[in-house]
């Protein structure tokens, strides 16, 4: 691997003669098509700020770049982004070109990169860590932060969706909270375990609405986000009618329907016999959902959990 280069060796014109040597070091596979177009396309590069024409033509070549080699062409990216004496114009290319870049782009280097996210923060390189989440975000990238991380990030954005949903304007307020939050779990609802329980109460409790109306453009994302439960959230969402806000809720006629559309949505996630026959026993049930952990059959029910 070739030597970072400092600021004197490398501005906005110089950056495609680096990332040829960092691919010339770095790509051990043997030479073939693909890294002879590597290197074309980055000769091509002369000018400190890429023109829409080769933007074009290296971000349609990306298509066919095998992962192997889009892994250190993205990392060589990485670095170079975070580099405080980077120009302007080498970060603007850099920009432009990582989102197609980041689609070849393997997982555990993904990955390597909400480490490297981290380690600034953890080292108090404030200015590098706020580069490095510039491209991570860019790309929608927060589920590959690390644990840490991204436990304090739902956490935040947990209370600014309960702040916004019980506020004003929430139909306008709540949507861009819940597609970061939808960002940050992921595609597999990834959630650290000491915030499960917050976060399905949360989720259920919004999607429950305020009684007034539901956030159009927030309810797909909550039910995308109910969807990616697995059986121990699931299990959580289908006794969260004892939870004293989501109860309270619940004596209102739009949240009653969204608990009914809420128990066919985990219905398939509940794979324990207690959960399964508690979800029968709830559907039995008579009265309204908010007087359900008032029932002695229900509470019967309840006993068998532990949590």
């Amino acid at each position: 691997m070739p030597p970072t280069p400092n600021q004197a060796e490398l501005d906005g014109l110089q950056l495609a003669n680096w990332l040829g040597v960092c691919i010339k070091h770095v790509i051990t596979l043997p030479y073939d098509q693909i890294t002879a177009q590597v290197k074309k396309l980055l000769v091509k590069v002369k000018e400190k700020r890429l023109d829409d024409g080769v933007i074009k033509e290296i971000t349609a070549f990306f298509v066919n770049l095998p992962t192997v080699q889009a892994d250190p062409l993205a990392s060589g990216f990485f670095g170079r982004y975070t580099t405080l004496t980077t120009e302007p114009e080498t970060q603007d290319n850099i920009r432009r070109l990582w989102p197609e870049l980041w689609k070849r782009v393997s997982d555990d280097t993904r990955y390597n990169f909400g480490f490297r996210l981290g380690r600034f923060r953890a080292n108090g390189d404030h200015e590098q860590a706020t580069l490095a989440r510039q491209l991570i975000d860019l790309v929608e990238g927060a589920t590959y932060l690390t644990s840490d991380e991204r436990a304090w990030e739902l956490d935040g954005a947990l209370n600014e969706l309960i702040d916004a949903h019980n506020g004003w304007s929430n139909f306008y307020t709540e949507p861009p909270i819940a597609r970061r939050l939808q960002e940050l779990v992921g595609k597999h609802g990834d959630v650290p375990e000491g915030l499960s329980r917050k976060y399905v109460l949360g989720v259920i409790e919004v999607f429950l609405t305020n009684g007034n109306g539901v956030a159009n453009n927030a309810d797909p994302i909550y039910r995308d986000l109910i969807g990616r439960f697995n059986p121990q959230q699931a299990s959580l969402a289908l006794r969260s009618f004892t939870d004293s806000a989501i109860g309270s809720k619940l004596q209102q006629q739009l949240p009653r329907v969204q608990w009914t559309a809420l128990l066919k949505l985990i219905q398939d996630k509940l794979t324990d016999r207690d959960d399964r026959e508690l979800l029968a026993a709830i559907r039995k049930f008579s009265g309204g959902p908010h007087q359900l952990a008032k029932d002695a059959q229900i509470k019967l029910h309840l006993k068998r959990y532990n949590d």
